[in-house]
């Protein structure tokens, strides 16, 4: 019952992330030498049902507590010849913030 439950909750998730996407596609930059992170701010109903409350462009980008810092480095881990130089640029913008 569990799995089946979680199956269809991120399954309902997607759903919304891809539909929102789809809903403002023609106006996203499309820029194939960068990216742009969204979040999503999402509620899960007692019937395990999800309910897409906002999606923002302006999430939060400070880096000043370490599960940001540990979060980002593990995202960007395997991509590391191709970020190498973002990650260093964030670290060192962390640094000195601080």
């Amino acid at each position: 019952m569990g799995k089946d439950v979680t199956t269809k909750l991120f399954n309902g998730i997607k759903w919304l992330v891809v539909h929102s996407l789809k809903a403002v596609a023609p106006l996203m930059v499309s820029d194939r030498h960068c990216f742009e992170c969204y979040g999503y701010d999402i509620i899960i109903d007692e019937a395990f049902k999800p309910w897409l409350i906002e999606v923002t462009s302006e999430i939060s980008k400070n880096l000043n507590t370490n599960t940001i810092q540990h979060l980002l480095f593990h995202w960007f881990k395997p991509l590391d010849t191709c970020f190498f130089h973002f990650r260093s640029m964030l670290l060192h913008r962390s640094r000195r913030q601080r």
